[in-house]
């Protein structure tokens, strides 16, 4: 993977856009074709083939929102896991610290990812207002589940302009502990699956959370500050 920017070469041709939209589409890498898309600030990767991912390929630095859909339409009730990616298929994407600082949202589905992805996903884009994993599946080692709790907490707490994160499909509900009190607490819309596909969101007091998602309105006392 190269380390650099795609435009350092003056050669390449630019593509004058501000919003990028792909379906199915695998491109190796954008200086291989001699262009640069440092102008996109919208960039999705919609049903793209697997695998697609060049050790080459480097997202633009002055991204603002980014899309990656696998190249199955993932359904919230699939489990097949022959069609989400695996981790090691898009988290080099978010490979270098702090490098995409202009990152606000961020959308993944279709895909595996555990606390180091996670991890690594908000060290690269330190501005993150948003985090869309909805059809992502989190693949966890039963015995740290405690420790991965932990770990996403310390992720978050290094986003300070986060306003919402949905982390998909988690093995298990008891699994978000710390989490969940740690978005209570700074003002963090959070939201999660659980095995069943059942939704949990998480806007107030912990002990106001209900499996079926229902959160109480502001007048009762639990919206968001």
């Amino acid at each position: 993977r190269a380390s650099g920017a795609e435009s350092d070469s003056p050669a390449l041709l630019r593509i004058p856009a501000v919003e990028l939209y792909l379906v199915e589409c695998c491109v190796p890498s954008w200086s291989a074709f001699g262009l640069s898309i440092d102008d996109v600030r919208t960039l999705s990767l919609c049903e793209t083939p697997r695998p697609w991912l060049s050790h080459n390929f480097v997202l633009p630095r002055r991204l603002d929102a980014f899309s990656l859909r696998a190249a199955r339409p993932v359904e919230r009730d699939d489990d097949d896991d022959r069609f989400y990616w695996s981790v090691g298929e898009w988290v080099d994407l978010f490979a270098y610290p702090e490098r995409l600082w202009r990152l606000r949202t961020v959308h993944l589905s279709g895909v595996h990812i555990d606390s180091a992805a996670f991890s690594q996903l908000c060290a690269a884009a330190p501005n993150l207002e948003v985090i869309d994993m909805s059809y992502a599946s989190w693949y966890v080692v039963p015995h740290d589940r405690d420790g991965v709790d932990v770990e996403i907490t310390v992720a978050l707490c290094a986003l300070v302009k986060l306003r919402y994160v949905h982390l998909g499909k988690v093995p298990q509900g008891s699994l978000l502990r710390a989490t969940p009190a740690l978005c209570a607490r700074i003002g963090v819309e959070l939201e999660w699956y659980t095995p069943t596909w059942s939704p949990l969101r998480w806007v107030a007091s912990p002990a106001l959370v209900s499996d079926a998602g229902a959160v109480p309105s502001d007048e009762e006392g639990g919206g968001r500050t």
